[in-house]
């Protein structure tokens, strides 16, 4: 069964250009890795937040995935540019 995950992300306004740059270059990377559906990465400047949207062919695809970039440590590096912790949610894609 796919699986989407959807992350939402407060950068701190003085790191807002610097994450999204940083961003645009993981998701690149993202939509190479072995189950990758689909990779989009958005912003709301009104609800001053960015969303990484993704679909996967299996939870085992996103989970390697979510393996890998924790190892890299790519999400700790996130975290010098964020007000927020990161919210994940993963859904289970019905149709």
């Amino acid at each position: 069964m796919q699986e989407a995950i959807i992350v939402t992300i407060k950068p701190i306004r003085e790191t807002r250009e610097a994450i999204i740059s940083m961003l645009k270059e993981m998701i690149r990377k993202t939509q190479d890795f072995p189950g990758c559906l689909t990779a989009r990465f958005l912003d709301s400047q009104d609800r001053k937040e960015l969303v990484i949207f993704q679909v996967w062919d299996s939870s085992e695809a996103l989970e390697a995935y979510l393996t890998w970039r924790a190892e890299r440590g790519d999400f700790m590096q996130i975290n010098d540019y964020i007000e927020e912790e990161q919210v994940f949610r993963t859904y289970s894609v019905l149709v």
